[in-house]
């Protein structure tokens, strides 16, 4: 009797830790496919705030070419591109407003910035928290999220596209 107890009891553990153990795998991909579902193309959602003036009008952008054409300048780019919004970040369950992310990144980037792309320096910092590794979301003032890191990689490509169109002899 004690045996069967303990035989049911050992198949009821498996099957909960596979539970576990697949919610944990499959969790990231619902969450960035909820994601991706709930946001429209990064252009419209970008253009619905009212402190996001089109890429080629913004001081960012202005501040940009007047700066070293580099990665540096890309990272600083998007500090200052969204530094005046009404972003919200989330990380580590609290909420932070864009000026403050800001400033705060600035620092960050003086002492973490050791020359590598803005691509990879977004992948690298912008994906999770460094204390537990949780998302790092954007609130949009509309109230969806977005992966911080996601609408980072999408206004870099638009400054790609802007810097291409701008300079058409740049790469």
């Amino acid at each position: 009797m004690k045996a069967q107890t303990l035989k049911k009891q050992s198949k009821i553990t498996i099957v909960s830790v596979v539970a576990l153990v697949a919610t944990a795998i499959i969790t990231p991909f619902i969450l960035r496919a909820s994601a991706v579902i709930a946001t429209d193309s990064h252009s419209a959602k970008l253009a619905a705030i009212p402190s996001f003036p089109p890429l080629a009008e913004s001081k960012a952008f202005e501040q940009y070419l007047k700066r070293p054409q580099n990665e540096l300048s890309k990272l600083l780019y998007l500090v200052d591109r969204f530094g005046d919004t009404d972003i919200e970040i989330l990380y580590e369950n609290t909420y932070y407003k864009a000026p403050l992310v800001s400033r705060t990144v600035r620092f960050f980037l003086a002492i973490h910035y050791k020359g590598e792309t803005a691509e990879h320096w977004i992948k690298q910092w912008c994906t999770t928290s460094i204390p537990s590794g949780k998302p790092v979301w954007a609130k949009l003032p509309d109230g969806s999220f977005k992966l911080a890191r996601e609408l980072f990689l999408e206004e870099l490509d638009s400054l790609a596209k802007a810097i291409q169109k701008n300079d058409p002899s740049a790469h």
